[in-house]
């Protein structure tokens, strides 16, 4: 576990869910173990860090005792998945400050975007990359 990069999210927020779900499918070489905010593991890592206090407002990806958030991480990130090469090509051009500054926008809003917040249930495979 200490070599994989770990993903803390919100885990009351549907459309963080989703991204992360999203995330564990195409993470097809298993870089990255999730685990939600609200969980004892992802508080324990949050404090640990000194993140607590802005653990409900931005994705966090942590590698060992460092750690990447808002614009920073979703580039961390996008590099280690398979998605689009123009999507890449953008994330990688986009100054940080920028794309904190949408990240940030968009954090304000992004509970009322996806207002159900069911989850589905992944499946095996995902389920692996989740710490619990």
């Amino acid at each position: 576990m200490e070599s994989k990069q770990i993903i803390i999210f919100d885990g009351e927020c549907g459309f963080c869910n989703r991204t992360v779900l999203f995330i564990a499918k195409k993470d097809v070489e298993n870089e990255f173990l999730l685990v939600s905010n609200l969980s004892k593991r992802g508080q324990e890592i949050l404090n640990s860090l000194g993140l607590d206090k802005v653990a409900n407002e931005t994705l966090i990806l942590v590698k060992g005792n460092k750690h990447s958030v808002k614009g920073r991480a979703i580039k961390k990130i996008a590099k280690e998945i398979r998605i689009s090469t123009i999507l890449l090509f953008v994330l990688r051009i986009t100054p940080n400050q920028l794309l904190n500054l949408g990240y940030s926008f968009f954090s304000k809003f992004r509970k009322k975007i996806i207002k159900n917040n069911h989850c589905q249930i992944p499946s095996s495979d995902i389920l692996n990359k989740f710490i619990l």
